[in-house]
């Protein structure tokens, strides 16, 4: 019992430190595509880009990670 409880646990911080892995990525992706729209286009406020950077990241974080990083 108790070795299995160090298993969940040892599996859970698997789990968080992909998931906090990804959260930086997905900031740094939403921070890249807001700076290159505004730069590109010269709107003062380009508020689709960072959703547009995020769901790319995601996407392709799904296909290299599998979904088990999502669940």
């Amino acid at each position: 019992m108790n070795e299995r409880g160090r298993a969940a646990g040892r599996d859970r911080m698997q789990q968080l430190r992909i998931k906090s892995v990804l959260a930086v990525q997905a900031g740094l992706a939403a921070a890249l595509a807001w700076a290159a729209a505004r730069w590109l286009t010269g709107m003062p406020s380009p508020i689709f880009a960072p959703d547009a950077g995020v769901q790319v990241h995601v996407v392709s974080s799904v296909v290299v990670h599998g979904r088990a990083a999502f669940g």
